[in-house]
């Protein structure tokens, strides 16, 4: 199999407007995206940031491995007291 094979996408049509209203399940990027969407339109300045989040130590080399499987995507939003700060809405790093 290939990737375009394998890959499923959470919903088939209606993409953000869908997410936020009837599927209600996604990935990182669908989450910080929605909370950034929904940041600025209170006027609060804010991004969507991409990068990775975890990693393994691998005590042999002594480094860390970093993989794709730790990419993710969380908010960044302006706050004029802190400056940007940051914000992670995915539900498995979203603590209450």
């Amino acid at each position: 199999k290939t990737l375009r094979d394998s890959y499923k996408p959470v919903f088939k049509s209606g993409g953000f407007k869908s997410f936020l209203t009837k599927d209600k399940k996604g990935h990182c990027e669908y989450f910080a995206t929605a909370a950034t969407v929904l940041l600025r339109s209170f006027d609060i300045p804010s991004r969507v940031v991409t990068g990775y989040k975890g990693g393994s130590y691998n005590e042999l080399a002594g480094i860390v491995v970093v993989r794709q499987v730790d990419a993710h995507a969380w908010v960044e939003y302006f706050d004029p007291k802190k400056s940007w700060t940051v914000f992670d809405p995915t539900p498995q790093f979203f603590k209450f």
